[in-house]
């Protein structure tokens, strides 16, 4: 309601404002497909963004479009893939195929069939997915901001990450402060994210939409660490971390020193990224260690055979806890596993 006028907009599936109602007249809204008005108004327009009146720059948060000349205005903050190669030019926009995608993050491309999914989902399911994408972009908000207060004070920094379930921060504190204080060469670090989880309930299963985001929002992480001047950056992962940290670390093309993987999912595995070691700590009480069937499944995983039957390219180590019902999250407490990572970041 405007002026005492009611007023109704129409969107297509991509996003475009495509009508308005006003005091019973009707304005319609025409664009080409990479958002540069052939009739049209300023304001909320193209993609369902708002575009500046005088510039025509297309605001999409991380970054602005400028539609006239087909690309963002800045760089892409995000190291670029190379088996994708639209990603190597710094300035494309939703490589190059802006009818089948929007970046409303000004940092990826999401596939517009997504959106029209949405809409043939139920309400219930509709509402809680789009709970969960907010949740996915306010964590890659939060981590950003964090990094970039964080100082550098030791020659090496450690990223634990966590698995299923949102978590706060802070949440490994305990862990964290300890190795910090005996290594004495490494700045820890929490990557946080959503954990297919948002308002304190699970949603669904793991989805590829929070799993990109989240990896999107690692890699990110990890290139600033590098950034800061750490000579050396190393990895541990819990449950779905391994499988999230193994996706990020390969498609950011850089060089790790250790990753070390606990109760995780994935089936045998090649890495394409460079590690100087790689531990994977395991018990066979623990049920998701069993579960690779399910990530091929899934479409996150291509091999069936559990992770920790891997001889090649991994050292494995076994774990004493029985209890099946405890042994998920046992790892962080072992002081067998704790022992063993402190001794190799210590003499890094």
């Amino acid at each position: 309601m405007v002026d005492g006028q009611f007023n109704h907009a129409w969107s297509d599936a991509h996003g475009n404002l495509r009508g308005l109602e006003c005091g019973g007249s009707i304005e319609r809204y025409t664009y080409d497909a990479w958002g540069l008005e052939t009739v049209g108004h300023d304001g909320f327009g193209y993609a369902g963004e708002w575009q500046d009146e005088t510039t025509g720059l297309i605001y999409l948060r991380g970054r602005f479009y400028w539609p006239e000349i087909r690309r963002f205005i800045s760089a892409d903050r995000h190291p670029a893939d190379f088996k994708t190669p639209q990603t190597w030019h710094r300035y494309v926009y939703c490589l190059n195929d802006p009818i089948n995608s929007r970046d409303p993050q000004g940092e990826f491309a999401i596939g517009v069939t997504m959106g029209m999914t949405l809409r043939l989902l139920a309400f219930y399911s509709c509402i809680k997915f789009a709970a969960n994408w907010y949740y996915d972009i306010r964590h890659m908000d939060m981590m950003r901001n964090m990094l970039e207060i964080r100082k550098r004070y030791k020659e090496n920094a450690t990223v634990v990450v966590h698995g299923v379930t949102e978590h706060e921060v802070n949440w490994s504190e305990s862990f964290s402060d300890k190795i910090e204080k005996l290594a004495g060469n490494q700045d820890m670090y929490e990557f946080l994210w959503s954990g297919f989880q948002s308002g304190g309930f699970i949603l669904f299963i793991p989805n590829h939409l929070s799993h990109t985001i989240a990896k999107s929002s690692l890699v990110c992480y990890l290139c600033e660490l590098y950034m800061k001047g750490y000579a050396e950056v190393n990895v541990i992962a819990h449950s779905w971390g391994t499988v999230l940290s193994r996706d990020a670390m390969n498609y950011s093309g850089l060089s790790f020193g250790l990753w070390a993987t606990m109760g995780s999912p994935l089936g045998q595995t090649h890495p394409l990224f460079q590690y100087r070691k790689w531990q994977n700590y395991f018990t066979l009480a623990d049920p998701v260690t069993h579960l690779a069937d399910l990530l091929v499944v899934m479409r996150f995983e291509n091999d069936t055979v559990p992770l920790f039957q891997q001889l090649s390219g991994v050292e494995q180590h076994r774990t004493l806890c029985k209890n099946p019902v405890t042994a998920h999250s046992s790892y962080w407490t072992d002081p067998t596993v704790f022992n063993d990572l402190l001794t190799m970041l210590k003499w890094q």
